[in-house]
């Protein structure tokens, strides 16, 4: 496997293989869309920077990411 190094320390590659990957936050290139594990109760995801949907236990709760941001309900 082949790995490239540009100088702004980003890597190029098509495939790389881990055990454990650890991390706090994913994101698209713009950063409109995240998915935030730094929590302990599960994941977050959030569009634009409003919460979208999130993933605690066994409990999947939606959020309004295109208006207000509240919560708009639930499946268990």
């Amino acid at each position: 496997m082949d790995l490239d190094y540009t100088s702004d320390s980003v890597i190029h590659e098509s495939l790389i293989a881990t055990g454990i990957l650890s991390t706090i936050l994913i994101q698209n290139a713009d950063g409109s869309l995240q998915i935030d594990l730094s929590g302990t109760n599960g994941i977050m995801t959030k569009k634009n920077g409003k919460n979208a949907i999130e993933l605690a236990g066994t409990i999947l709760k939606f959020y309004d990411w295109d208006g207000d941001g509240g919560h708009i309900g639930r499946l268990y």
